[in-house]
């Protein structure tokens, strides 16, 4: 008479982890969107799984990222948008998208041509390996060597760190949050780039200098820790360091 019982007990324990949730995650990308003389533009996505398998919250904000300092120096909300998932029946008076109040958006391409920005959308990020330059990440920070003259790249694990944490600061100021369960992964988050960052794209930009042509270097740095357990994703001038 006791095996049912237990047969019973079994089956609903494996039930309940059948139907746990997954924890709240919020997965931040970018997309290279623009550049002037200044400023690099980049899309920021930021994909929230809303501690949901089905739902996900989409924001989108455009920043103006200074090339000479790589801080935040404008954001702007572009669309805030939350997919119910493949469970909703759409029909004419239900949709599956739900469109969120997101007050002063903005059109991106619009402000490129007010920042009279050359567009880069779709430039090809390649690996170091595809570039022929030599990468190292150590204690120090991320640095880059380039065959064309020999210069060196690179950014101090410091700067790093403090850039992850004011640009995401800044973008939650922008977009606060619109669901969280318990905390917000990505406020006040720290970095320690030598463990959890890694730089696994680059992209070099060519232009007309004073003398001879000057040359841009790009990094995509991708950082993820157990705080965030999602990757946050940073596009950062190197500047030479020699």
């Amino acid at each position: 008479m006791r095996f049912p019982t237990l047969t019973f007990a079994l089956f609903l324990s494996f039930t309940g982890l059948a139907h746990a949730t997954p924890p709240q995650t919020v997965e931040v990308r970018e997309t290279l969107l623009g550049l002037n003389n200044t400023h690099i533009f980049v899309l920021r996505t930021l994909d929230d799984n809303m501690g949901l398998y089905t739902m996900r919250q989409t924001d989108i904000v455009l920043i103006a990222r200074n090339r000479a300092t790589n801080v935040d120096e404008q954001i702007w909300p572009v669309l805030r948008v939350k997919d119910l998932g493949p469970e909703v029946v759409e029909t004419a008076e239900v949709s599956r998208l739900e469109t969120l109040p997101l007050p002063n958006r903005v059109n991106p391409f619009d402000i490129l041509l007010w920042r009279k920005a050359r567009p880069l959308l779709g430039d090809r990020i390649q690996t170091a390996d595809d570039l022929g330059i030599d990468q190292i990440w150590d204690a120090s920070g991320l640095s880059v060597t380039v065959d064309n003259g020999g210069t060196t790249h690179g950014l101090k694990n410091a700067g790093i760190a403090d850039l992850f944490k004011a640009s995401l600061n800044q973008t939650r100021k922008t977009l606060p949050p619109y669901f969280t369960e318990g905390g917000d992964m990505l406020a006040d988050v720290e970095f320690n780039p030598e463990t959890d960052c890694t730089s696994d794209g680059y992209t070099s930009l060519f232009e007309a200098g004073d003398d001879n042509q000057r040359e841009t270097w790009i990094a995509r740095i991708s950082c993820e820790n157990d705080m965030t357990m999602s990757k946050t994703e940073m596009f950062l001038v190197l500047p030479p360091t020699d």
